[in-house]
This record gives structure tokens, sequence and C-alpha cells, in this order.
């Protein structure tokens, strides 16, 4: 997945983020760098993209002129670029969060069901507990009543 002419530390950051260094890495070969943006959204939807590549890519966003409209007065290609990154960016939050929302939802279902069977158990455990101590005070109310029955007659 990583183009192997960018230069990372262990941590996954890229060392050298001049324009000279991004020029070489990624423009010595167009058509490799093009098909590599092209099937970055199978490595996402795979979550093969390291978190320090979103953590890293956070602060440009927030930048006043990364965005379309001024890198197109400056540069059309750039301004795809830029409009590639916020898309696969704006891709990976709306997974994450769609992740995030089903794994949410799965534990709010498991939960309910154990509080149902819980409840469930709780209640056979309680009708058993009150038949049992009905069965012994009608057992103790009959053969009281049966030994005052033949003690009286």
């Amino acid at each position: 997945m990583a183009n192997m002419n960018i230069i990372t530390q262990k941590t996954g950051r890229v060392k050298d983020r001049s324009w000279d260094a991004s020029k070489k890495a990624l423009l010595s070969n167009i058509l490799g760098f093009l098909d590599a943006l092209k099937g970055y959204k199978t490595h996402v939807d795979n979550f093969d993209v390291p978190n320090i590549n979103w953590k890293e890519v956070r602060p440009y966003l927030a930048l006043e002129h990364f965005n379309v409209q001024a890198i197109e007065t400056k540069n059309r290609a750039a301004a795809g670029l830029c409009a590639w990154v916020v898309s696969v960016l704006l891709h990976c939050c709306t997974l994450f969060f769609v992740l995030s929302f089903t794994v949410f939802f799965f534990f709010t279902v498991f939960f309910f069901h154990c509080v149902v069977l819980l409840s469930l158990a709780f209640i056979t455990l309680l009708y058993t507990v009150l038949c049992s101590f009905f069965h012994c005070v009608l057992l103790s109310l009959c053969s009281s009543s049966f030994t005052v029955f033949f003690f009286f007659h």
C-alpha cells in the first residue's frame, strides 16, 4: 500500500515534508502515483491505512487555504488532489461513523437481550420460589388441619 519512495519514521510519520521531497517521491512515477490514488479507497475500506495518516492530515485540513477553490487559483492539478484528500477523509469518517454506530447498535441489542433473558430468568426464579413457598404453606396448612381433624374426631 505504501509508496516506497516516501521515507517515513518507525511511527509512520513522513520524515521530509518539503515540496522537493514530495515531488521526488510522488511525481517520479506519475502512472504509479495515479494508480495508488485510485486504489486508496480499497485500503481505507479494508482498514489498512495506519491511524497516524489520519492524524497527520488533519492540520492541513484546518488550514484556511486548504480548499479546492483557493488552490484552484494556483494549480488545477493540486486542486484535484485537495478534493481527493477531502473526499477520502470524508469517506473514512463516514465509514468509521457507520462502523461505530453498527457496533453501538449491536451492543445495545445484545444488552437488551441480556436484560430480557435476565428478567425472564429472574421471573422464572421468582415463580419457582413463590410456588415452593405456597406449596410448603399449603402442605403445612393441610397437614395441620388434617391433624386437627383427627385429633378432635
